[in-house]
């Protein structure tokens, strides 16, 4: 279940690129109703055995920069469960993961670089956030690098996501942007794109802040005083297993994620705390360019990721 909303994540990145093969003609006056046409087309053919997309159409407009709006687009999660005592009997449930409200999506660049801001209210059951993403893609042969930074407002806590990495795949070869985009309209020719898709990450950094994280937290997930001790609590044991590790290959890793566990134990217990970063660098930083494939991450081992990364975190 992870992997699939992990890929519904990425699908919905990947589905604001689709329309990048238009944006890149930037001279068709026409740019803006072909970029509309092609989003909803998108959307429209996405549809799999336990989750698809609802939405209400884009409008786009614009020529050199074009802006496209849905008042709304929901993933949904759907299930049929069947009766343990009767087989003949099944229920179909509806459930929907996260609502994209008031959603624009910016493009804009040339051949060579193309430029995304997507910015939306999001509800996620009832907590409900607004952020704006801004996405930088660059394709220098053979590598497409993304830069993107996100800054999302959580109650009044404000979180800004800084990453930086190089994506890499065979068909990329003397290709350019506009052919890359386009290899995303054909759904076929998509999954076999994102099977063998390789990133390295250059670097990644979080920050999450507000006058006083414990208060915010609280009255965001409205977790009374009793739950955010024992939060604390669990995170401190956490914290104490990792610090006792005995593995040479991931001891320096691990301590650090003790170190990452202790400050998000403070968090939860102390009120004088207003702000709290995480950054992963790799581990080489002379040739940091290790890559990994894609659909593989969450199967990442502990001695690969202490292999090659790094992680620092802090607070204040």
């Amino acid at each position: 279940m992870k992997k699939k909303i992990l890929f519904a994540i990425i699908g919905v990145g990947v589905l604001i690129t689709i329309g990048l093969f238009v944006a890149t003609k930037i001279f068709s006056a026409q740019m803006g109703k072909a970029l509309e046409g092609e989003l909803n087309s998108f959307l429209q053919s996405q549809e799999s055995q336990d989750m698809h997309i609802e939405f209400e159409p884009f409008v786009c407009e614009g020529s050199a920069k074009i802006v496209c709006k849905s008042p709304g687009l929901s993933i949904i999660k759907h299930a049929i469960t069947q009766d343990s005592q009767h087989s003949y009997t099944k229920t179909e449930s509806l459930t929907e993961l996260v609502r994209f409200s008031n959603l624009a999506l910016t493009f804009g660049g040339n051949k060579t670089k193309a430029l995304i801001d997507i910015e939306s209210d999001i509800s996620i059951q009832d907590k409900q956030l607004h952020t704006k993403c801004e996405h930088e893609l660059t394709f220098i042969n053979p590598l497409l690098d993304l830069n993107v930074q996100c800054n999302t407002q959580i109650g009044d806590m404000e979180s800004v996501q800084v990453a930086y990495l190089n994506l890499a795949h065979p068909s990329f070869q003397s290709s350019n942007l506009h052919k890359i985009i386009k290899t995303f309209k054909d759904s076929q020719q998509r999954n076999q794109l994102l099977e063998n898709l390789e990133f390295a990450l250059i670097s990644y950094r979080s920050d999450l802040k507000s006058q006083s994280l414990k208060q915010s937290i609280s009255a965001f997930t409205k977790l009374p005083e009793k739950d955010m001790q024992f939060i604390s609590t669990a995170f401190a044991i956490m914290e104490s297993g990792l610090r006792q590790a005995q593995n040479e290959e991931t001891k320096e890793l691990e301590n650090d994620l003790a170190n990452a566990f202790q400050i998000i134990s403070d968090v939860y217990i102390d009120d004088t705390i207003q702000e709290v970063w995480y950054e992963i660098t790799p581990k080489d930083s002379q040739n940091p360019k290790k890559f990994f494939v894609l659909q593989n991450v969450l199967n990442l081992s502990l001695a690969d990721i202490a292999a090659n990364f790094t992680l620092h975190s802090g607070k204040r």
